[in-house]
């Protein structure tokens, strides 16, 4: 599966860049509908990401990252289409 991220779905790409730099981000996962076609958010695309692989959660403080460097390649790649 590749990741294109063209669109800046309610500040999506923006999110990612941020969390490209190391960051982390407190989201919601709790109202993520469990399919890969209803995105209301971008915490439901983040969440999705998180099921997947590509994202690590860290369950206490409730924070995406990305997990490591393959993962962050996939992502600069993805942001440059």
């Amino acid at each position: 599966m590749s990741i294109h991220l063209n669109m800046n779905f309610d500040e999506l790409k923006d999110i990612v860049v941020q969390l490209l730099t190391g960051d982390r981000r407190i989201i919601d996962t709790g109202a993520f509908s469990n399919d890969m076609s209803t995105f209301n958010s971008y915490e439901d695309v983040l969440t999705l990401l998180i099921h997947l692989g590509y994202l690590g959660y860290d369950f206490e403080t409730r924070e995406v990252f990305i997990p490591n460097k393959e993962i962050t390649d996939e992502f600069v790649t993805a942001i440059k289409m």
